[in-house]
């Protein structure tokens, strides 16, 4: 999450991160010649919330060695796009607060076993931000939904499929 340092007049896009198997250092000012494995979301840039935080986050297939994380500005000025933001002092540039950064291994999520070939599995909608439903084509012996913390989630299994979160519930 980033969020615009009060006192910055200027807020800028193109905030990634890159993930190298060294410290990257630089004597200067200018971008690093660099492409971040993950780059911000087009629809928030530039990123110019001082008050609440802003989400950067993505996926990307690391190569092994991966201990450091450079997050910033990648690209030069001249290709970099700026706006003037309220309230901000007098350094021409922009400085971001950063908060809650993490690195989840990825490698067993989704569907990772269809034993039957010739089993239909529908699971909609996708993506999903409240609750999924599962069908299938043929009888299902077994479904665990386990989220990006490890943790095992509650099912309910109804005439029309699975879903989550359980009839009934609130916010799951």
């Amino acid at each position: 999450y980033m969020s615009l340092a009060d006192y910055q007049p200027v807020a800028c896009n193109n905030i990634g991160m890159y993930f190298s198997d060294t410290a990257i250092r630089s004597n200067n000012i200018f971008a690093f010649n660099l492409l971040p494995q993950i780059n911000n979301n087009t629809s928030t840039n530039p990123i110019t919330n001082k008050i609440g935080w802003t989400k950067i986050s993505g996926i990307f297939i690391a190569t092994g060695g991966e201990q450091y994380i450079t997050i910033g500005n990648f690209i030069n000025d001249t290709n970099s796009d700026t706006v003037h933001v309220p309230s901000g002092g007098g350094f021409v540039g922009s400085y971001y607060y950063v908060d809650a950064v993490s690195v989840v291994d990825c490698t067993n999520s989704g569907i990772s076993e269809i034993t039957n070939p010739n089993s239909e599995i529908l699971i909609s909608p996708n993506p999903a931000t409240s609750s999924i439903t599962i069908t299938s084509s043929t009888n299902i012996k077994e479904i665990k939904l386990i989220n990006l913390l490890g943790q095992c989630k509650p099912l309910f299994v109804g005439a029309v499929g699975i879903h989550y979160p359980p009839v009934g519930t609130l916010g799951g």
